[in-house]
């Protein structure tokens, strides 16, 4: 569940593209901020340079290791407000919440036991220190990035090809693999 507060477009992107394995306890949701993924058109592999692919797989790898740290950190606040880390994704999954691109919240799980006055404030704390979190790993991810020599926009559209195009996806393992 705390890969749904940490997840943004961009991480969700190195999470599926790089095969890489999971540090949360739960799988992702769709991020509302993800790049549309139309069918490409054929042969839009090879619209990506060797150069790009590079700099995409450089990205990943950075995004990575801000992951796994920003994994760690939430992890680090939970503990600190007192509440076990299973507990607090139980009433996180309990909260209904929009669906990624539509107005229609999610049915929320049930309790296995009611969420008491203090795991509650705990909870709150926790959510609201964990919500800063996000925005600056996504924030720490959008630089990793440009540091590489693209632009969001860009790294953004070869995810979207890389998603439908198996060729372009098998370059950017190997690059990953090296």
């Amino acid at each position: 569940m705390l890969k749904k507060i940490l997840t943004s477009g961009i991480i969700c992107a190195a999470l599926t593209i790089a095969s890489l394995p999971a540090q949360a306890q739960t799988q992702p949701t769709a991020p509302s901020d993800a790049p549309a993924s139309g069918a490409p058109a054929s042969g839009q592999s090879s619209d990506v340079s060797a150069q790009e692919v590079q700099q995409f797989a450089d990205a990943l790898k950075q995004m990575r290791s801000i992951h796994e740290s920003a994994q760690t950190q939430a992890n680090q606040i939970i503990e600190a407000k007192g509440l076990p880390i299973p507990r607090f994704n139980e009433i996180l999954q309990s909260r209904p919440r929009a669906q990624a691109g539509t107005d229609q919240p999610n049915a929320p799980v049930a309790l296995s036991t009611p969420v008491s006055e203090q795991e509650q404030q705990q909870f709150d704390q926790a959510l609201t220190e964990i919500t800063q979190l996000q925005q600056t790993t996504e924030q720490r991810m959008e630089q990793a990035i440009t540091t590489t020599g693209l632009e969001v926009p860009r790294f953004n559209q070869i995810f979207s090809i890389a998603r439908q195009d198996q060729t372009l996806k098998q370059r950017i393992e190997q690059v990953l693999q090296n």
